[in-house]
């Protein structure tokens, strides 16, 4: 009965809700909360010793926060890179036990997945590579934001002591130290996940197509993405062009805001144009994909023996036939096809 009303008392005192999904920061605040996926905020409470795998969220489409409230969380932390080096960096870190593929694609959380935690060798190893490792233990109060396609893997801090080689072993025994004999590790956080946009055309460019290459890497693996790039860009264009013609046709004085607030905006929140010139190369590639696979259907609707063509049935079959195609309102399911893990963007 209280978790609904600790959703809204979060939601309303946090001190970033920019951040949260569908903020201002995020590329998701173009899209109406019925019509994208639930990412949180959720609650976790975790015993100690618990862990995941290296991973990236979402399949490297969606950013993630994690604002810890109790019991330590250590983490591991990878910069940014591209394909071909997360399975290098998943080779150093986690070993060769298991295909790299297989834990980086799989489950974070799956019990059949190798149980090593990186050492402090291979956190050297990937620092000579420029990796840039980040090796560090969240604390109570502590908030860390994972940009999107970050390699990452938590554990829970418990009592028990560490290997000397262990790549944390110093960090818990620091902490471990000063704790209080009654204080609990058992941990509680609220985690979410989100699609951070960018500020600068550049910055901005950068997030949008990592997005999409990432979305394109799933589907050839027929993995389902958490994010919806594609519909959350067009959204996008459509909002920040009216807001565009608004700003020209007022001269961008129609509101005035006090000094503190100009500087915040100018600073933090871009502008529209910026977001219209950082969003063009991605808009365009969607656009001139999606026309490709029109004129491709219309070819072979022509030619004798072609494929049948897709039609729009007037009712969803989820009220023809509820115990086969069941609509779940928390996933993400419905904004992708079963068949082909193509996301339903409706370009």
């Amino acid at each position: 009965k209280l978790l609904p009303w600790l959703h809204k008392d979060f939601e309303r005192n946090f001190r970033l809700p920019d951040i949260l999904p569908g903020g201002r920061y995020c590329m998701m605040d173009a899209v109406n909360p019925n019509g994208r996926p639930f990412m949180g905020p959720n609650l976790y409470m975790t015993p100690p010793g618990t862990y995941t795998h290296i991973h990236q969220d979402g399949h490297g489409t969606v950013d993630s926060g994690h604002f810890c409230l109790s019991g330590y969380n250590e983490v591991l932390m990878i910069r940014r890179i591209v394909e071909r080096r997360k399975i290098h960096v998943v080779e150093l870190l986690m070993g060769k036990e298991l295909p790299a593929e297989d834990i980086l694609y799989g489950l974070p959380h799956c019990d059949d997945q190798v149980s090593q935690w990186p050492t402090k060798d291979s956190i050297k190893k990937c620092e000579e590579m420029g990796y840039c490792p980040s090796v560090f233990i969240l604390k109570p109060g502590q908030m860390v934001h994972i940009n999107k396609g970050r390699l990452h893997a938590f554990r829970k801090m418990s009592s028990a002591q560490l290997p000397k080689t262990d790549c944390h072993c110093d960090l818990r025994d620091h902490i471990l130290s000063s704790l209080q004999p009654s204080e609990s590790l058992c941990c509680a956080s609220i985690a979410w996940d989100w699609m951070y946009k960018g500020i600068s055309p550049e910055g901005i460019n950068r997030e949008v197509s990592s997005i999409l290459e990432c979305a394109r890497l799933n589907r050839s693996r027929r993995l389902q993405s958490l994010a919806i790039p594609e519909t959350t860009l067009l959204y996008l264009a459509k909002n920040v062009i009216a807001d565009f013609r608004g700003q020209k046709r007022d001269g961008d004085k129609s509101i005035i805001l006090p000094k503190s607030a100009r500087i915040y905006r100018n600073n933090c929140i871009p502008s529209s144009k910026k977001v219209l010139r950082g969003i063009l190369p991605s808009l365009q590639f969607v656009v001139s994909k999606h026309s490709s696979a029109s004129r491709s259907s219309k070819k072979c609707q022509l030619e004798e023996g072609g494929y049948d063509k897709l039609e729009i049935i007037s009712k969803p079959n989820t009220h023809e036939n509820p115990d086969v195609f069941a609509l779940d309102p928390y996933g993400s399911s419905d904004f992708f096809c079963k068949i082909c893990m193509e996301e339903l963007s409706n370009v």
